[in-house]
């Protein structure tokens, strides 16, 4: 591995400003947990974000579409009280902006120098995802700070920070490799278990599509460890046979992960990769028991 990684690895990650994005819904309420929890852990400012959308009102006339806005932002402002309710003890700051979703989040991150950004999903797949999109690959498509998405399948209960046990999962990319200073800091901080995941992609027993040798995966996953991180964990390097989605949420099983760590490359328009079809990200977003922490390269 050439030293520069090595040394981006061991950059510690400091959270000061943490965004939770929310639209007041059951999967925005999952993730609630983890964006607080982060802050306190972290000592970080807890920045609460609802962004009304204009153009979810423009099949209306103007006169309904007035009323309905309005109605809209009275319950968003509600809904916003009970959040504030529950950050009493943290450093805090919310809002109801309504304007086009992307300006108002990237003007957001830029001010408000936001570290990391947490939202929950519906998970939506197949033929909804395409038609009716997924706002939460919009965000960590097209965000250029790390995106924890808490998806379906996540638990609502126990501590949602005792990340016990992390899976860094990567295809030794550039953008996968993002990932590695978050997945040993995030491990180093909360003193989990790391495991270095590798799946060689395969569709059928016989059918190897290309990819490296086991052997040699396993030294490239070792290549990632920085020189000192023996002296406070030791990551367990795992390389699998299969398709990579299922192979990332099926290890995080098995291990009992609380995260999954993975580096993802940009899709075009952040706004129009929410219709593609599901990507490796999006199935393990979807599928995961656990957060998933997407860094875009």
């Amino acid at each position: 591995m050439p030293e520069t990684l090595q040394s981006q690895s061991r950059a510690r990650i400091a959270l000061k400003n943490i965004l939770y994005l929310t639209d007041f819904s059951a999967p925005s309420e999952l993730a609630f947990p983890f964006a607080a929890g982060l802050a306190r852990q972290y000592g970080a400012k807890l920045h609460v974000l609802n962004i009304l959308v204009p153009d979810a009102f423009a099949v209306t006339t103007p006169e309904l579409a007035i009323e309905v806005e309005e109605g809209q932002k009275q319950y968003a402002d509600t809904q916003m009280k009970k959040i504030i309710s529950r950050l009493h003890d943290l450093p805090h700051a919310a809002r109801v902006h309504n304007g086009a979703f992307w300006p108002v989040l990237e003007k957001e991150i830029r001010d408000e120098h936001i570290d990391l950004i947490v939202v929950g999903t519906h998970g939506r797949t197949g033929v909804r995802k395409v038609l009716l999109g997924s706002t939460a690959e919009e965000v960590f498509r097209g965000s250029n700070v790390p995106v924890l998405t808490i998806g379906p399948g996540v638990s609502a209960f126990g501590p949602a920070t005792q990340f016990r046990c992390i899976v860094y999962a990567t295809d030794f990319t550039p953008a996968s490799l993002a990932a590695v200073p978050y997945a040993f800091s995030l491990a180093e901080e909360t003193q989990s278990r790391l495991v270095l995941l590798h799946v060689i992609r395969q569709l059928r027993k016989e059918e190897v599509l290309g990819g490296l040798s086991i052997a040699d995966a396993m030294h490239q996953l070792s290549e990632t460890i920085p020189p000192d991180a023996v002296l406070w964990c030791r990551p367990d390097p795992v390389v699998v046979y299969g398709d990579p989605a299922e192979k990332i949420v099926e290890l995080a099983c098995e291990q009992a992960a609380d995260l999954i760590v993975m580096g993802i490359r940009p899709t075009g328009h952040a706004s129009m990769s929410a219709h593609l079809g599901e990507t490796t990200a999006h199935k393990v977003v979807s599928r995961a028991a656990c957060p998933v922490l997407t860094v875009r390269g």
